[in-house]
């Protein structure tokens, strides 16, 4: 809502009433309008016989009748317009303080526009001597590239380049037959080091090899030594061994005697007790059939014992036999039994669980009936709230747009002055405009002149140019000798055979001018 329209609401309210369409009432000014307005509506309420809470409201009277109330009231016409015109100038006051304080920003885009013109100016200007003073430069490679490409197209200067180049391969052969020179003289400095290193290894291994020599001989002197001190004790131990030898026979052949004769007494003895023995073997012998006799029945009553044992054994495995096959048996009989139980269990509990489930899902079905029932009237009471809303908001809608017709209108009226000053100002904006591209015109022109009389000199600057090289390029066979000579100056200077250049330079040498 607009300034113009809270303005007019706000007369409205102050007075209590208001018709549509129509603004009459003034802005308090003073203390005396003041109290000149509080009669006028005393007068009002009056006239209309209503309470004042019925003023408050706002009513909608025809003009006729706000006519005849006005002329019985006794207020004037003319007064209304006076107040009308009062506050159409306070308003336009206010509203013109306020766009003092605003920015020109139509202004202020011109001038930010011209200064990045500007700048964009001077750095194009900027370029544009850059790209001047490297054509120059550019140009001036050129040229000299040219005329030294026309000077060496000369048969004079071919053939001093070939002779140069004679001389160079000169030098490079002498070069490389000094290189070669050198080569070989490194190579034989390198094969006597070689041969002088190998002699010193040679010696080195000679003396390592006497040294290995001599500790060779001095440790086969010294094992010949060792050697035959240990022959001689051998020898000597050997000496004494067969003279303790010879004294151990004679005392043995004493001791030989004495043996036999001992041999015979025991030979005596031995013969007694052979018999003695032999009685008692036989005794002996005797006894032992005896006893094998005996043992022979002993191992037959073991035998026994142990064939009983053998069977009470395989009897024992029999029965331990039975005993886990019928342990098994029980155990699956016990197992049967426990998986029948089991599965009857299983069946008992599927019964239950089957009719559980049946009574949850009838409950279910139920319950959700009771739920699809509450959200059909749930549905229902929400559709006709919605409806209830839709018919609210559709009467809201109405008198909204009543009023924004309304306001509308007084915005229109407000805007239409205002793009009048609007488009004042627009005007006042593009004078400016055009006569800063008439500015902007005469610049450019100016730049163009500046541009052509660049483009004349550069052109008399050519042309000076080319009348130089061809002065230079007429002159060229007088800069010869002197550009010849220079050149073999060079050659000299870096140590190779001039004589061929010389030579050449005397058959094509002309006298100076």
């Amino acid at each position: 809502m607009s300034y113009y329209s809270q303005s007019k609401n706000q007369q409205g309210s102050d007075l209590g009433f208001g018709i549509k369409g129509t603004s009459f009432l003034q802005r308090p000014q003073s203390s005396i309008q003041n109290k000149s307005q509080t009669q006028k509506q005393s007068r009002i309420q009056s006239a209309l016989g209503g309470s004042r809470s019925n003023v408050n409201k706002p009513h909608n009277l025809p003009l006729s009748d706000y006519i005849r109330i006005r002329e019985k009231v006794g207020i004037d016409p003319n007064d209304e317009i006076d107040n009308k015109t009062m506050d159409k100038r306070e308003l336009k006051e206010k509203s013109m303080k306020r766009v003092q304080n605003w920015t020109d920003s139509r202004k202020q885009k011109d001038n930010q526009r011209f200064e990045r013109f500007k700048k964009d100016e001077e750095e194009r200007r900027r370029i544009d001597e850059e790209e001047k003073q490297f054509q120059l430069q550019e140009k001036k490679k050129i040229i000299d590239k040219a005329n030294k490409q026309l000077y060496d197209r000369d048969d004079r200067v071919k053939q001093f380049y070939s002779k140069i180049a004679v001389v160079d391969a000169l030098d490079q052969r002498k070069q490389q037959a000094e290189l070669k020179k050198l080569m070989d003289q490194m190579e034989k400095k390198r094969d006597q080091l070689y041969f002088q290193q190998q002699q010193e290894y040679l010696q080195r291994e000679d003396e390592k090899e006497q040294i290995k020599k001599e500790q060779l001989k001095k440790k086969r002197a010294q094992t010949a030594k060792v050697l035959k001190e240990q022959h001689e004790n051998q020898r000597q131990r050997f000496i004494e061994h067969l003279q303790g030898q010879r004294i151990e026979g004679e005392i043995i052949k004493v001791r030989a005697q004495e043996m036999i004769e001992k041999e015979k007494i025991q030979e005596l003895e031995k013969r007694e007790r052979a018999k003695q023995l032999q009685e008692e073997i036989i005794r002996n012998n005797e006894e032992l059939k005896i006893l094998r006799q005996h043992l022979k029945e002993q191992e037959k009553e073991e035998e026994k014992q142990i064939e009983k044992h053998a069977q009470k054994k395989q009897l024992l495995a029999d029965m331990r036999k039975k005993r886990e096959k019928f342990i098994f048996e029980e155990k699956q009989r016990e197992r049967e039994k426990l998986i029948e139980k089991q599965a009857k269990q299983l069946a008992e509990i599927k019964a239950k669980e089957d009719a559980r489930l049946n009574k949850d899902i009838k409950e279910a079905e139920i319950k959700a009936e009771q739920t699809e029932k509450l959200k059909q009237e749930k549905r229902k009471k929400l559709v006709k709230q919605f409806d209830e809303s839709i018919k609210i908001n559709m009467e809201n809608k109405r008198i909204q747009s009543a009023k924004q017709k309304e306001e509308d209108k007084d915005y229109r009226d407000f805007w239409i002055n205002k793009n009048k000053e609007i488009q004042n100002r627009e005007t006042k904006d593009i004078q400016f405009y055009r006569d800063r591209c008439k500015e902007l015109q005469e610049f450019h022109k100016q730049q163009a002149l500046e541009k052509q009389k660049l483009r004349e000199k550069e052109f008399e600057l050519e042309l000076e140019e080319n009348e130089k090289n061809k002065r230079v390029h007429e002159n060229g066979q007088l800069h010869f000798n002197s550009w010849a000579e220079r050149m073999i100056h060079l050659q000299n200077q870096d140590g190779k055979d001039t004589k061929p250049l010389q030579k050449l330079l005397n058959q094509l040498k002309l006298p100076q001018p």
